[in-house]
C-alpha cells in the first residue's frame, strides 16, 4: 500500500452546528498531511500540516508557517486525530461493541457497529471519533479496516459525526506533498 487519501466531513471543533472539510494523506512509513478548513472570524480558510517523517511544518493563514527547523523539540500531533480513520482496530479496541449487523454506506459494504466505551488501553484512539460519549454507531468498510462513519451520542444524541466522503487507496503520492510548503 503507497498512500490514502480521504476526505472528511466533521464538525468543526469549536462544537457549532456548521460542517468543515478535512483532508488527509496517508504514506508510509510515517508521512501524513492534512488540510482543514478554519472558521475565522466568519471567514474559512484552510490551515495545512504535514510531515515527511523526519521534519514537520503548520500553516495558518492566520499564525502564518511554523516548522521542526523553528522548533526542533516539539512534537506535533499531525493527522491525529483522523489518521486513527485508516486503523479501525485501535478504535474498535477502545469500544465495547453491542450489536454488529452488515450494511450500506455511500455504496459500499459495512459491518455497522453500535458500541460503548470500553475500559481499554487504547482510549485516546476515542478522541478520534468524540471522547465523551456514551454510546458510538461506527460503520467499518468491510474490505479494508477503515472507518467511513462515526457517530459519537450522548443521551441518544449524536453531538459528532464524522464522515468519509471519499476515499481512494493505493495511489502514488509524491513525498513533495508531505515537505513544507
Amino acid at each position: 500500500m503507497d498512500g490514502e487519501l480521504a476526505e472528511l466531513a466533521t464538525p468543526m471543533r469549536s462544537g457549532s452546528c456548521s460542517e468543515g472539510l478535512v483532508r488527509l494523506w496517508l504514506r508510509k512509513p510515517g508521512c501524513v498531511r492534512v488540510e482543514e478548513d478554519v472558521d475565522t472570524d466568519g471567514r474559512l480558510v484552510t490551515a495545512t500540516s504535514g510531515t515527511d517523517g523526519s521534519a514537520w511544518f503548520e500553516h495558518d493563514p492566520e499564525y502564518g508557517l511554523v516548522t521542526s527547523a523553528d522548533h526542533p523539540r516539539r512534537r506535533p500531533n499531525i493527522g491525529y486525530p483522523e489518521r486513527y480513520l485508516f486503523d479501525a482496530c485501535e478504535v474498535l479496541n477502545a469500544v465495547e461493541i453491542i450489536d454488529v449487523r452488515e450494511a450500506m454506506l455511500r455504496g459500499v459494504s459495512t459491518m455497522h457497529l453500535r458500541a460503548r466505551p470500553g475500559a481499554s488501553l487504547h482510549a485516546t484512539a476515542l478522541y478520534a471519533i468524540g471522547f465523551g460519549a456514551d454510546a458510538y454507531s461506527i460503520d467499518v468498510d468491510c474490505e479494508r479496516p477503515v472507518l467511513l462513519r462515526a457517530a459519537a451520542e450522548l443521551d441518544g444524541r449524536p453531538f459528532e459525526i464524522l464522515e468519509v466522503q471519499d476515499v481512494v487507496f493505493d495511489e502514488t503520492l509524491s513525498m513533495d506533498l508531505f515537505r513544507r510548503p
